[in-house]
């Protein structure tokens, strides 16, 4: 299971996609924004999951476990990103929330 999150490397691995380019802007179509919208993997996250026992009881049951997340990013002047960049961008992200979040 562990094979879906971490590479033999033991090192997170990161995927990015451009699912959307603006080329020009909504309104009048002439002015170039040259926007780029990427998805892609981020780092597996924790999830806590409560459900009632199936045998009907009103017992709750617990789950933990690793599950998958994903970022989504724009670029501007018609970057595309390539899976290091993306990597490299989100770990960026990261340390600057990790930092907000202690001020």
């Amino acid at each position: 299971f562990k094979d879906l999150y971490i590479s033999d490397a033991q090192e997170w691995t990161s995927t990015v996609v451009g699912v959307h380019t603006q080329l020009a802007d909504e309104e009048t179509m002439q002015t170039i924004v040259g926007k780029v919208l990427h998805v892609g993997t981020d780092n597996p996250i924790t999830a806590v999951i409560i459900a009632q026992h199936c045998d009907g009881s009103h017992n709750n049951v617990v789950h933990v476990g690793p599950v998958s997340s994903f970022r989504r990013l724009i670029t501007d002047e018609l970057e595309r990103l390539t899976d290091e960049q993306w990597k490299d961008k989100v770990r960026s992200a990261e340390e600057k929330q990790y930092v907000a979040d202690m001020i």
